[in-house]
C-alpha cells in the first residue's frame, strides 16, 4: 500500500508494518546549498580608529569558505573604467584607463552547473546581485568591498573615475612607507617634485634691463627707500603675499606653495640686483677715496716742501738777525 500527503509517503510492506518516506525532509537532507554573502568584521587603523573590513565570501555545497579579493577582480588600486556583465557567458568583463581587459568567469566561483543560485552585476548601482536557493536577492555594494582611500571630494564616498577630484585624510609617502616625525607631516616625497605654473620669476631681470616684462607686464622694480616706505606701512615686502590674505583654519595657514617660491625668487633676484647696484656705488666711492688720498698725499708734500722752506727761512732770518747785533755792538 502507498499513500501521499502532503509528499510525505506511507508505505506499508509485506509484513504489514508501515513505512514512513518524507520527501521533503530526504530533499531538503541531501540537497547541497551554496551561499554568497558579505561578511563584516571590524579592525583597528593606526589612529584607534574602529573600521568595518567586509569580505565577501563563497560557502561551497561541502561548508568550506572562500573570501573572494574583489581588489584582484578589478584591480582596486585603479579607478574603474568600465564592468560589465555577460550573462550568455556569465563573465565580467573590466576595462581600465589604459584599455587593458580582465575577464572573469563567475562560474569558476558559484560553479557552472549551479541552477538554484546566481551572481550579477548591476552596472547602474555599481553592485553585485546574489540570488540564493531560495530566490531572495542580496545587493552587495562593490565599493563597501573595494576599499581605497582615495574619496571624491563631491560625493566623499571612494572615487571612481581618474578624472574625479580627490582627497584622503591621512598620510601619504611616494617612496616612504612611514613618516618622518616632523609634526603635522601629511606628505613625504622620495624625489623631485615637477610642477607647472603660468610664469617665472626672470620678469625681474627683463624690467630691470628692458624697461619691461612681457612675463608679467604689471611688475615694477623698486629702489630701497621704496621698499622701505612700503615695509614701515604694510609690514611685509612687496610682491609677498600678506598674512592676512591667507586662509587660516584650526591647524595653521594655508598657502599657494608654487606662487610663494616664485615671490620668494622674486625677491632674491631683486636682492641681487640691489646688491649689484650698491656695488657699484661702493667701487665708485672707493675710486673717490683713492683720488682723495692723492691728493691728500700731494697736499702732505707740499706741506711738507713749505716746512721745509719755512725752517730754512727761519734760519736766514736768525742769522741776519745775529749779523744785525754784531754791527751795533761794534758800531
Amino acid at each position: 500500500t502507498l499513500a501521499n500527503a502532503n509528499g510525505v509517503l506511507t508505505y506499508t510492506n509485506e509484513a504489514n508494518v508501515p513505512v514512513v518516506v518524507d520527501i521533503p525532509a530526504l530533499v531538503k537532507s541531501n540537497e547541497t546549498l551554496t551561499v554568497l554573502e558579505n561578511i563584516v568584521t571590524q579592525e583597528s587603523e593606526e589612529s584607534g580608529e574602529i573600521v568595518d573590513i567586509y569580505t565577501l565570501t563563497y560557502k561551497d555545497e561541502a561548508g568550506d569558505l572562500h573570501p573572494i579579493d574583489i581588489k584582484v577582480l578589478v584591480k582596486g588600486t585603479e579607478t574603474v573604467t568600465t564592468l560589465v556583465y555577460d550573462p550568455m557567458e556569465h563573465v565580467l568583463t573590466y576595462k581600465n584607463e589604459k584599455g587593458e581587459v580582465t575577464n572573469l568567469k563567475l562560474t569558476d566561483l558559484v560553479g557552472d552547473g549551479e541552477s538554484l543560485t546566481k551572481l550579477e552585476f548591476d552596472a547602474a548601482t555599481n553592485s553585485l546581485l546574489y540570488t540564493d536557493e531560495d530566490g531572495i536577492i542580496h545587493t552587495i555594494e562593490i565599493e563597501s568591498i573595494n576599499k581605497h582611500p582615495w574619496l571624491d571630494s563631491s560625493t566623499h564616498n571612494v572615487a571612481t573615475s581618474s578624472t574625479a577630484d580627490i582627497y584622503t585624510k591621512g598620510w601619504v609617502g611616494i617612496g616612504f612607507t612611514e613618516p618622518s616625525g616632523a609634526p603635522n607631516e601629511k606628505l613625504r616625497v622620495n624625489g623631485s617634485i615637477t610642477a607647472v605654473n603660468s610664469y617665472y620669476a626672470d620678469y625681474v631681470f627683463e624690467k630691470y634691463f628692458d624697461g619691461y616684462s612681457s612675463l608679467k607686464y604689471d611688475y615694477n622694480f623698486k629702489g630701497l627707500d621704496a621698499v622701505e616706505d612700503f615695509i614701515k606701512e604694510n609690514r611685509h615686502l612687496p610682491g609677498i603675499t600678506p598674512i592676512h590674505e591667507l586662509s587660516k583654519s584650526e591647524d595653521g595657514y594655508s598657502f599657494n606653495v608654487s606662487e610663494l617660491s616664485i615671490q620668494l625668487l622674486e625677491k632674491t633676484e631683486e636682492l641681487y640686483l640691489h646688491i649689484i647696484e650698491q656695488n657699484k656705488e661702493l667701487e665708485k666711492k672707493e675710486s673717490r677715496i683713492k683720488e682723495l688720498e692723492q691728493v691728500n698725499q700731494n697736499v702732505q708734500q707740499k706741506v711738507e716742501q713749505l716746512e721745509q722752506v719755512n725752517q730754512n727761512v727761519q734760519q736766514k732770518v736768525e742769522q741776519l738777525e745775529k749779523m744785525l747785533i754784531d754791527f751795533m755792538h761794534k758800531n
